[in-house]
């Protein structure tokens, strides 16, 4: 149980940082707002963690291979 809220804090600590900077692309400059673009999303299919880039080798919150992640557009 430890193990399960360390690991969402950890995931729901990535996805404030996203959120985060959505926010601050969709309301920067006039230029076509980042909402409507194309990204693709990391996301640990174990604890949560989400990045838009792979950081690591390992997931920074359980420890999984990025290989074992999934892509989210």
């Amino acid at each position: 149980a430890i193990r399960s809220f360390q690991w969402a804090l950890r995931a729901d600590k990535s996805h404030i940082r996203l959120y985060s900077d959505a926010v601050a692309r969709m309301t920067s400059d006039g230029r076509v707002p980042w909402a409507y673009a194309t990204h693709d999303f990391f996301v640990c299919p174990l604890c949560g963690y989400t990045s838009e880039n792979p950081d690591a080798e390992n997931c920074p919150g359980c420890n999984l291979l990025w290989e074992r992640f999934e892509t989210i557009r």
